[in-house]
């Protein structure tokens, strides 16, 4: 696979990381079907866009809607025919709930279970169910990549993640799955995250904290654009930190330094149950 031969679907792709991984496949030649919620976000992304021409396509929808994966899958087929690349980057922070998003959030039963309810929806259900309905699409290709946003462990485990840490463990835990089964079949799975706090709207202005200090959504790209490569043929099941990785060392090296096993996979290894032998 080459940049320029790649057929993506992201979501999320009108702002923050989504809209620099946009840029960068159009940047390369690539064809994209930018997803977002916002219709004014883009139409600003369409406008700076404009020279991509027919390589945009873009569909605002609300991802929790049900029926939303199965119309994502026909908006990329009518508008490039098929899909090689799908980017799960669509989500939403602790924003929704609390303004104290670097300071000190609710605890995790202080939330609303309206909170949980809508993060889960977005966060996982939403990205799952695209991911179900693109599969057929991306397993009829010689070669395919998925590819999951989640978020780095500290983020996900760690006091004060509310709802928002388990509901991006959960989608990790379903690409973890998804990766084994599918084994052999020419599609890689793997999780990308960037490794840190993002300057993106998911940490409002009011936070009081040095945006400086903030990694750019432009850390993704490196990695990104690798697992997309030929290179990444062989690459799956694996959680990678972007602002790890080291584009000045050799490729192999960059791989270990950035990567891990997907989700919690290598403290699991061995621990598997074989199903029971029937009689």
């Amino acid at each position: 696979m080459k940049l320029s031969e790649t057929v993506s679907i992201v979501t999320g792709g009108a702002g923050g990381i989504g809209r620099e991984i946009v840029t960068s496949l159009l940047n390369a030649g690539a064809r994209v079907l930018a997803v977002d919620a916002s219709q004014a976000r883009l139409d600003a992304m369409q406008q700076d866009l404009g020279h991509a021409g027919a390589r945009l396509a873009c569909l605002t929808i609300d991802q929790t809607r049900a029926g939303s994966g199965r119309e994502i899958v026909q908006a990329a087929l009518k508008a490039f025919g098929a899909f090689n690349v799908l980017i799960s980057n669509a989500g939403v922070g602790r924003q929704l709930y609390t303004k104290e998003v670097l300071g000190k959030p609710p605890r995790v039963w202080e939330v609303p279970a309206g909170a949980w309810d809508t993060m889960f929806s977005i966060n996982a259900l939403a990205a799952i169910h695209l991911i179900n309905e693109a599969m057929p699409v991306l397993l009829a290709q010689p070669h395919a990549r998925l590819i999951a946003v989640t978020t780095s462990l500290n983020s996900m485990l760690n006091a004060g993640t509310g709802p928002y840490g388990p509901s991006k463990a959960a989608l990790e835990a379903y690409v973890a799955v998804l990766s084994d089964e599918l084994a052999g079949t020419g599609v890689t799975a793997n999780v990308l995250v960037p490794g840190g706090v993002v300057d993106t709207a998911m940490i409002p202005v009011t936070a009081g904290v040095d945006r400086d200090d903030m990694l750019k959504p432009a850390v993704m790209l490196a990695p990104l654009h690798y697992l997309l490569s030929d290179a990444g043929d062989v690459v799956t099941a694996r959680r990678f930190r972007a602002n790890l990785w080291d584009a000045s060392i050799a490729p192999a090296e960059a791989l270990a330094r950035a990567g891990a096993p997907i989700a919690w996979t290598s403290i699991s290894a061995g621990q598997r149950l074989d199903p029971p032998k029937k009689k």
